[in-house]
């Protein structure tokens, strides 16, 4: 027969492995069911020497996301402009990363786009707001739908979005 102290010691270790995986389990569930927000930058369409991009916010998690933000810092946003690009341009640039324009929401396996300027080979081009190949660090902050904050930190790369190794065989 087996003690009192050994069936004592084992029920109170049967009850702490089993706090401790209803804790595991339920932390497990809040870090795989929330928003996941990420960005893209892709070519609505381009032609001889130009391209004109969409900024694309993507929800690839499993829970909707509210007041989504992006965030850069100025002087890297300056670094992806044109040198021909003027002040009313770059200040369009400039707020699409400002705390002003949010996203209220964006429901789980959506997205959201906006233009995202263009660039062009051609000087003093009306077109010409971004310098192509440039990268952008960025921030996006949202929430999910009970408040728990998130962030997530991107870089936006100005260029095609397909061929990502520079080229392609061919389209179809």
């Amino acid at each position: 027969m087996i003690s009192v102290e050994i069936q004592t010691f084992l029920s109170v270790a049967a009850i702490l492995i089993s706090i401790f995986s209803l804790r595991s389990t339920r932390q497990f569930w809040f870090l795989t069911h929330r928003p996941i927000v990420t960005a893209e930058v892709i070519v609505n369409f381009d032609g001889v020497g130009m391209a004109a991009f969409d900024l694309v916010i993507y929800n690839s998690g499993n829970r909707p996301a509210v007041n989504i933000t992006l965030y850069a810092e100025k002087q890297d946003v300056e670094k992806i402009l044109s040198v021909n690009i003027n002040q009313k341009n770059k200040q369009e640039v400039l707020d699409v990363f400002s705390a002003s324009n949010k996203i209220a929401l964006l429901l789980n396996g959506k997205d959201a786009k906006t233009a995202f300027f263009s660039f062009s080979e051609k000087a003093n081009s009306d077109a010409d707001f971004l310098e192509y190949e440039a990268v952008l660090p960025i921030v996006i902050s949202y929430s999910d739908i009970e408040g728990k904050e998130y962030a997530s930190n991107v870089c936006l790369f100005i260029r095609g979005s397909e061929g990502f190794g520079g080229s392609l065989w061919g389209t179809t």
